[in-house]
């Protein structure tokens, strides 16, 4: 297996964590023969001359149990002042950790049970645009002390395009509902079908007026699991991406400035920024399936470059990455899940 891998020309650090191999074995394997000292003594072996006794061991945590409100410190020099001191200082704050030592060993806490229901986690699968959305509310502060305006922002999982987004003063179920009428209207007029609609568990996105929504359009709903705040990352990192921006006033001075801001950004994110998580490409061209154009200029380019020096690429063509063709989000354990197969599964079959 090891030997199939280095001939695929993958690197070392990736052979270690698809084999299990330790470093220095996957070294010993690349390079027989080279080992530096035959049969070499076991870790535990070592030193075994100036190990402490057992009796010695006993000794020192009688010592230091004897009086467990003193700094240990301080113990070892009194011993050392009446000449009974048996190891070094550090020797002595090593054992002070041992279960030996009673006093100042590991303390056993007890287990804290959770009283609240586990829940499975969402799993999430989008293999084309509009398939799955994610959305949730954000504060906007005002200039005014103590006064924010709310981002409503929906983000299509396969592309992490902002298909749709709105500002109220309040986390509001029209304007929510609002933006998801308007999306489904796109996605139908391109010939798509929003099948899932994942959020956190606020007030807006439980309401009932959503499940009725959802209800009419034929949409499962899908919600974080109660305190997991990463169980809906997609959406809180464009969050982060939109307040992270150069550009991005600390403090706006009402929601039409707001409101005009977010437009400009948006439209910046979907067709200008490339993302990283989609090769670079960015998310309007993954959305509207144009992706296709740009990877065959920059892999003209990456070919021309080789072709005029292959040794910079150590004579191997470059490769440029296309985007995942699905996207996934807490896949499932069971081992014949598409989402799981993975390089060292393949070469085993």
């Amino acid at each position: 297996m090891f030997y199939a891998l280095v001939d695929l020309t993958i690197p070392k650090t990736r052979c270690h964590k698809l084999t299990g191999l330790a470093p220095s074995s996957l070294h010993e394997r690349l390079h027989p023969g080279y080992r530096r000292k035959h049969n070499p003594t076991p870790h535990r072996l070592r030193r075994k001359d100036v190990m402490l006794t057992d009796q010695e061991r006993t000794l020192i945590c009688k010592q230091l149990d004897a009086t467990p409100e003193v700094p240990i410190q301080q113990v070892y020099y009194q011993q050392w002042d009446h000449g009974q001191v048996l190891a070094s200082l550090s020797s002595y704050y090593r054992m002070s950790k041992t279960p030996t030592c009673v006093s100042r060993g590991p303390k056993t806490t007890a287990v804290r049970v959770s009283k609240t229901p586990r829940t499975t986690p969402p799993q999430l699968v989008a293999t084309k645009p509009y398939q799955t959305l994610v959305w949730d509310i954000t504060t906007l502060p005002l200039l005014t002390r103590g006064h924010n305006t709310y981002l409503h922002c929906v983000v299509d999982l396969y592309s992490r395009a902002i298909v749709g987004w709105g500002i109220d003063d309040q986390p509001n179920t029209t304007v929510a509902e609002e933006i998801f009428t308007q999306i489904i209207a796109t996605a139908t007029k391109q010939g798509h079908q929003v099948e899932m609609i994942h959020s956190d568990n606020g007030t807006s996105m439980k309401s009932r007026k959503m499940q009725q929504f959802c209800q009419t359009h034929g949409i499962v709903r899908s919600h974080s699991r109660p305190r997991i705040s990463d169980d809906n990352p997609h959406v809180e990192s464009s969050f982060a991406t939109l307040k992270n921006d150069p550009t991005y006033p600390k403090v706006f001075e009402d929601k039409n400035h707001a409101r005009n801001w977010i437009r400009t950004w948006v439209d910046y994110y979907n067709t200008t920024r490339a993302h990283s998580a989609l090769e670079f490409f960015t998310p309007h061209q993954i959305l509207t399936n144009t992706w296709k154009g740009t990877w065959a200029i920059r892999n003209s380019a990456k070919q021309r470059l080789y072709e005029q020096n292959p040794t910079r690429f150590r004579h191997q063509r470059p490769r440029v990455r296309t985007p995942e063709p699905e996207v996934y989000f807490n896949l499932t354990n069971t081992p014949e899940h598409q989402g799981n197969t993975t390089l060292i599964n393949e070469l085993m079959q």
